[in-house]
């Protein structure tokens, strides 16, 4: 290290140092590219709300016995299907009106089938998203191939 004094200012430098806006360059270049990753993306974040809801219903109705196959349900603005599963030892929600990817969201995983007659009354219920009406007919067509 060497010191100089500089109009009675020590200025005090250590050989090798990278100058300063090189180095705050260096730092912001990383900040910049490690942000989407850490942060998530808009959609991401705005996702998550949804997530949230179908998640609060899943919690409220999962100790709430009912044999009725399909249970329509609007919540915090929001549009939900519960399918008892293929099994029927458990219900699956969806959300049927998302509005940020992945559109069709359903918890917990697993397997249902509807009848034609139930995707109707789900049409009728809610603007269904595309993607989300494209997973309810696969189910409904699978019913009716398996009888």
């Amino acid at each position: 290290m060497r010191n100089r004094n500089m109009s009675g200012i020590a200025v005090r430098r250590v050989a090798g140092m990278l100058p300063w806006n090189l180095v705050c360059g260096i730092v912001i270049f990383v900040v910049i590219g490690l942000v989407p990753p850490v942060m998530g993306s808009e959609n991401e974040l705005l996702s998550k709300e949804e997530w949230s809801i179908l998640q609060s219903l899943e919690y409220r109705y999962r100790d709430s016995p009912s044999s009725d196959h399909l249970l329509l349900i609007e919540h915090s603005g929001k549009h939900l299907a519960g399918i008892l599963s293929t099994h029927g030892s458990q219900r699956l929600w969806m959300l049927l009106d998302p509005d940020h990817k992945p559109f069709v969201k359903q918890l917990p995983k697993g397997d249902y089938h509807i009848n034609s007659m139930e995707f109707e009354r789900i049409s009728a219920f809610a603007k269904v998203h595309p993607e989300v009406q494209s997973a309810l007919k696969k189910s409904a067509r699978a019913t009716l191939n398996s009888k």
